[in-house]
């Protein structure tokens, strides 16, 4: 994520041009026809999802409620997603280890007010 803010990878069609409009009042259709394959409702994940839409040549409109920008954060996101990012050409497998922040080992597991609990391994590192 930090290398796409940061404009590093080199897209198939060079990098998109950033516009942005602010609206006083609602845009309608006929303002917007043709004009975007995909509309994102922004958040970090929006903008990454835009971002990976406009590297396959779509044409990408982000709403966004404030600034245009991502954030350092805990995605909650397993292995196996991260590796798609990879397959999908988002992301390069070096730039994986940095992103994964947090392994979960070993995890207590227990029912609540049961008394015993058991650790385990691996339970959220999927």
């Amino acid at each position: 994520w930090a290398s796409l803010r940061a404009s590093t990878n080199t897209f198939p069609k060079g990098m998109p041009p950033f516009v942005t409009t602010t609206a006083s009042s609602s845009i309608t259709t006929s303002d917007t026809d043709d004009v975007y394959d995909v509309v994102v409702c922004g958040g970090t994940l929006g903008i990454l999802v835009a971002t990976a839409l406009q590297t396959r040549g779509h044409k990408c409109a982000v709403i966004e409620r404030g600034p245009l920008r991502g954030r350092q954060q805990e995605w909650n996101v397993s292995r196996k997603e991260l590796a798609e990012l990879v397959k999908l050409g988002i992301l390069t497998q070096e730039d994986l280890e940095p992103i994964i922040s947090i392994e979960f080992n070993p995890v207590r597991c227990a029912f609540h007010d049961a008394g015993e609990s058991v650790l385990v391994n691996d339970i959220l590192n999927l």
